[in-house]
């Protein structure tokens, strides 16, 4: 108990002294307070489709699952991930609607320990550095999705909703998130939300960016 409050007490003298983006990943039993069974909240659902609300991109050489096009700030009805399980095994894959195109895809591996880690192994730093994916029911029809690397500044954010993506504005999606996080949690988070666009989707023309160099969707013809 005295080895526990002592170890509060230096993680809060970290927090106080390194800035917030560092703070939110050494929160003090962070991991604990994000476990959640994303199998069986796909499962509990008629539909895979899921639109991205908020999102925060890691500052890492590689891409991630938190990696989003740009213009998905603007953009939240044209695009949506769709997410599939089959035991144990989670297929995200995030799509451009109207063009038919998958910008990424990923797998989520369940262990038997419930802990969530990324299939992708194409780096050595990614396979000890960042595949685990924390998951916090945020409401019934909204999940959060997180990533912390050990890298000082360094995590990946994601929150995906249900609902059609003209119901939720960007107040409503900050209440949604700051009143699930354990506190002070959300104090230190940065996020962007996304919006609604009016206008037609132009997804096809839409570029991605891996180590500076342009990668074009593949185009789905059905």
């Amino acid at each position: 108990m005295i080895v526990r409050i002592h170890l509060s007490i230096l993680v809060s003298f970290i927090l106080s002294n390194r800035g917030c983006y560092c703070s939110f990943c050494l929160y003090h039993e962070f991991y604990d307070k994000f476990y959640t069974d994303l199998n069986y909240i796909i499962e509990d659902f008629d539909s895979n489709i899921w639109y991205v609300l908020a999102f925060q991109k890691p500052s890492l050489p590689y891409r991630t699952l938190y990696h989003l096009p740009q213009d998905i700030v603007t953009n939240r009805n044209c695009y949506s991930y769709t997410l599939r399980t089959r035991l144990g095994v989670i297929l995200m894959e995030l799509v451009c609607r109207e063009a038919l195109a998958t910008y990424n895809s990923y797998d989520i591996f369940t262990r038997p320990s419930g802990v969530y880690v990324t299939g992708r192994k194409h780096y050595q730093q990614e396979v000890q550095d960042f595949r685990v994916v924390n998951v916090l029911q945020l409401t019934k029809t909204t999940v959060l999705l997180l990533s912390c690397s050990t890298t000082l500044d360094t995590y990946g954010f994601l929150v995906l909703s249900r609902e059609s993506p003209a119901v939720t504005d960007t107040k409503q999606v900050h209440k949604i998130i700051e009143s699930r996080l354990p506190y002070p949690l959300h104090r230190w988070i940065n996020y962007t939300v996304t919006t609604v666009s009016t206008e037609k989707c132009n997804c096809n023309v839409i570029q991605c960016t891996v180590y500076n160099k342009p990668r074009e969707l593949r185009i789905h013809k059905h």
